[in-house]
C-alpha cells in the first residue's frame, strides 16, 4: 500500500514518513538505523535522540523536576514518576496469564512467573543453592560468613538477617502477632505456633529411634530419650 506523500515535505523510502525539514527526517531515519550519535560523557550510554541523551543526564545529577502532585516525592526521571503514581491509583496493569494474579510492576510481575515455571537462575557460589529470587539469595549468603549485620537497636545483640532481628524484637516489645484460630492463644514467633498447632491436631512428628513411640513436642522426646538412657546404665551395671 502506497502512503499518500505531502506536498513541499522530505519522505522516508523505507515506510514513508514526511518530515518537514531535512533534521526531522534525519531524527526519523535513526528509528530504522538503530543509530545512536549522541553518548554521555560521564557514563558512555548512546542515544539516538539528542532530546534523550539530555534528559539522561539528570540520573548524574541531585536534580528531581518531576514531583508527585499527591505526595510530592520527586524523581529524576518521569518513568520513573509514572511508575510510583501507581502505588496511589492501586493500578495493577500488569497480569499473570497463567494463574491471573495482577502487579503494578512488569517486573514484579517477571519474578512472579518464575513460580509457575520453577526457574532458579540464582545460584549461591558457594554451596550450589538455588532460589528463585535474588534477594533471597542474597540474604542466603550469609550463612557462609560470621558477619551479622543486622543489630537490635534495644540490646546490641546481632543476627545474620534483618527477619530474625524483628522477631527478636518482639522480646522487648511482648507483642504476640501469631494467634491459634482453634484455641486463641497467642505467640511471639510463627514457629512457635506451629508446634503449638501439633497439640490440636495430634500428630506426634518427634519419634523415638529406640521404641518408635511418638510425641507432639520435641522437649517430651528428649525427656523420654533419657528414659533409655538411664536404662541402658542400670543394664550394664547389672551385667
Amino acid at each position: 500500500m502506497d502512503v499518500p506523500k505531502k506536498e513541499n515535505s522530505l519522505h522516508c523510502d523505507i515506510c514513508g514518513f514526511a518530515a518537514r525539514c531535512k533534521s526531522a527526517l534525519e531524527k526519523h531515519m535513526r528509528m530504522h538505523t538503530g543509530e545512536k550519535p549522541f553518548c554521555c560523557n560521564i557514563c558512555g550510554a548512546r542515544f539516538s535522540q539528542k532530546s534523550s541523551s539530555k534528559m539522561h543526564m539528570i540520573v548524574h545529577s541531585d536534580a528531581k523536576p518531576f514531583p508527585c502532585m499527591t505526595c510530592g516525592v520527586s524523581f529524576s526521571r518521569i518513568s520513573s514518576l509514572r511508575r510510583h503514581k501507581i502505588r496511589h491509583t492501586g493500578e495493577k496493569p500488569f497480569h499473570c496469564e497463567i494463574c491471573g494474579d495482577r502487579f503494578s510492576k512488569k517486573s514484579t510481575l517477571k519474578i512472579h512467573l518464575l513460580t509457575h515455571t520453577g526457574e532458579k537462575p540464582y545460584e549461591c557460589a558457594t554451596c550450589g543453592a538455588r532460589f528463585t529470587h535474588k534477594a533471597t539469595m542474597t540474604m542466603h549468603m550469609s550463612v557462609h560468613s560470621d558477619k551479622k549485620p543486622y543489630a537490635c537497636d534495644i540490646c546490641g545483640v546481632t543476627f545474620a538477617r534483618y527477619t530474625y532481628v524483628k522477631q527478636h524484637k518482639m522480646v522487648h516489645t511482648g507483642k504476640k502477632l501469631f494467634r491459634c484460630e482453634i484455641c486463641g492463644n497467642r505467640f511471639a514467633r510463627k514457629s512457635s505456633m506451629e508446634r503449638h498447632m501439633v497439640t490440636h491436631t495430634g500428630l506426634k512428628p518427634f519419634r523415638c529411634e529406640n521404641c518408635g513411640v511418638g510425641f507432639s513436642k520435641k522437649l517430651l522426646l528428649n525427656d523420654h530419650l533419657l528414659k533409655h538412657t538411664s536404662d541402658d546404665v542400670l543394664q550394664s551395671l547389672q551385667t
